[in-house]
């Protein structure tokens, strides 16, 4: 006791000595570094993506209070000041905004109506397309730490809902045009899939197995890495983890997506279509950066070029136009809805489909705050939603149950070791220590078993990308990598994770169905 005094004296006397005045104040840093200041101003200048629309829609608030209601723009706008415009972050490309707890929520409603016919089609605009405004208003307040009026939002509240039983009226009448993506569904995915291989359109082949896979957004999809593929979760899948999303942009709740093989149908088969977009890419993949899409669309991102790639795709040839309109209506076509068709699948093509919080998770929907801390920690129920996602039949046991393709072996076999130093050299050299080894293993062996489908998928075309996969123009090794690839447990693949126990009990009651029938028959 005595000693824990001295202990406390010291540090009393030693708070004295370092406050001589008794006064708390920051001791300010002069001459700060050109390289330490610019870091801090890239930190807080960081624009969240939503932002830049958000002010666009404040903007034009503004000018129509402009051009309208020219007292009312003098009081509630004003002039940004030169440090406030060189905060991005806050004011990305604006040079005014609103005084916020001045806004009273009767002009905000004037404004909506003044807007919500298209003036071009003279058609209302959708529910969702009035409410952004209210959202950019909350949004921007909120931002720029000045409050809104306290009626503001329980009277916007209150409108809102007689805003979405107009839009609603509106529709039934058919003086609503709906910008809302169609579900891709199932059979339409197939379709897609082929169309991207035969097309030679590899990356949108890749990308939409991977969307569809990891039920994501198409920029979900755009910003993946090495770093975010592994084998962790279970040894038979490969997990993709976000490094964020759209409600979690510090990436806090993320959960890992397991992903699966499908042996029996290669065109949808995301470790095939991965593993044969990155042999032929592997040259562009270096030390700089380890995104897996590189491509330059109009905002320089892999998501916007897959859009657009997409889109010719299917615009370019009328029996697939006719198709894709067998499954969505016109003008609602859009890469958005692979998201949506895939947990349609999940839920509807199954009498046991996987629980409601595992497809919430996997498609990163909220389950409220509560739910959201304690059902992302269940990870048994992703990975048998990932076997229903690979498009594996669970009512085939036999099937559903499949390891994907892998070695027996691994890096120690001078065959697997010098295939994947001929596919991925490049990948292994720069990303090697991030542990996509394993990855890269199990995309090599879905090659290897399913190298007769893409031979057969060239159709004698020369040009065709497929014939770029490295392996497959050395036949010899191929026949030794052949011998090394099985779908039985092997190697350190020994057990099909994602199979429920019910799924086991119909494959055994199915076995005694059949050989009491077989009796009956014998008896007959």
């Amino acid at each position: 006791m005595a000693r824990l005094n001295i202990r406390n004296n010291n540090n009393n006397n030693a708070a004295a000595n370092n406050n001589t005045t008794g006064d708390s104040m920051a001791l300010p840093i002069d001459n700060v570094q050109a390289e330490h200041q610019s870091a801090l101003e890239e930190t807080q200048t960081y624009t969240i993506k939503c932002i830049p629309a958000y002010r666009s829609m404040i903007k034009k608030f503004i000018q129509w209070l402009k051009d309208n209601y020219p007292d009312h723009y003098d009081a509630l706008v004003f002039e940004l000041s030169s440090e406030q415009k060189a905060n991005t972050r806050v004011y990305p490309k604006s040079t005014h905004d609103l005084r916020y707890n001045l806004l009273s929520p009767d002009v905000v409603k004037l404004f909506i109506c003044a807007t919500k016919i298209n003036p071009k089609n003279k058609l209302h605009y959708g529910f969702d397309t009035l409410r952004k405004y209210h959202d950019a208003i909350l949004y921007c307040s909120k931002l720029a730490d000045v409050p809104l009026p306290p009626e503001y939002k329980p009277k916007m509240k209150a409108f809102l809902d007689t805003i979405k039983k107009e839009t609603t009226k509106a529709k039934s009448e058919g003086k609503t045009k709906e910008q809302d993506a169609d579900p891709i569904q199932f059979p339409l995915y197939i379709f897609i899939c082929n169309w991207a291989v035969k097309s030679g359109a590899i990356m949108v082949w890749a990308f939409t197995v991977m969307q569809w896979n990891c039920m994501g957004r198409s920029i979900n999809i755009d910003p993946l890495g090495f770093r975010n593929l592994s084998c962790k979760e279970a040894e038979d899948s490969i997990a993709v983890h976000y490094d964020a999303n759209k409600r979690d942009q510090k990436g806090e709740l993320t959960s890992a997506k397991n992903c699966y093989a499908n042996p029996f149908n290669p065109a949808i088969c995301m470790f095939l279509a991965l593993g044969c977009y990155l042999c032929m890419m592997v040259q562009m993949f270096d030390s700089a950066t380890d995104k897996i899409f590189r491509k330059s669309g109009k905002d320089r991102s892999a998501a916007d070029t897959y859009c657009k790639t997409l889109r010719k795709l299917i615009e370019g040839v009328s029996s697939r136009v006719e198709k894709v309109l067998e499954f969505c209506r016109e003008g609602h076509f859009h890469p958005h809805g692979t998201r949506k068709g895939a947990a349609m699948m999940v839920t509807t093509g199954t009498m046991e489909p996987p629980s409601m919080p595992s497809v919430l998770l996997r498609g990163e929907w909220s389950l409220g705050k509560v739910l959201d801390i304690y059902w992302r920690w269940s990870k048994l129920g992703d990975t048998y939603l990932g076997r229903l996602l690979a498009g594996l039949d669970p009512d085939n046991e036999e099937q559903f149950a499949t390891l994907p393709p892998h070695f027996i072996q691994g890096m120690e076999n001078e065959y697997i070791r010098e295939g994947m130093m001929l596919c991925f050299s490049n990948i292994i050299n720069a990303w090697g220590n991030t542990g996509i080894i394993n990855v890269l293993l199990l995309l090599l062996a879905s090659i290897v078993y399913h190298s007769e489908w893409l031979y057969q998928s060239t159709n004698g075309n020369s040009q065709h990308p497929f014939n770029s996969i490295p392996v497959l123009q050395q036949p010899e090794l191929l026949n030794k990598l052949k011998q090394l690839v099985t779908l039985q447990p092997a190697g350190t693949i020994r057990k099909a994770s994602g199979v429920p126990s019910h799924i086991k009990q119909f494959a055994k009651m199915k076995k005694c169905f059949e050989t009491v029938e077989n009796g009956i028959d014998r008896l007959i």
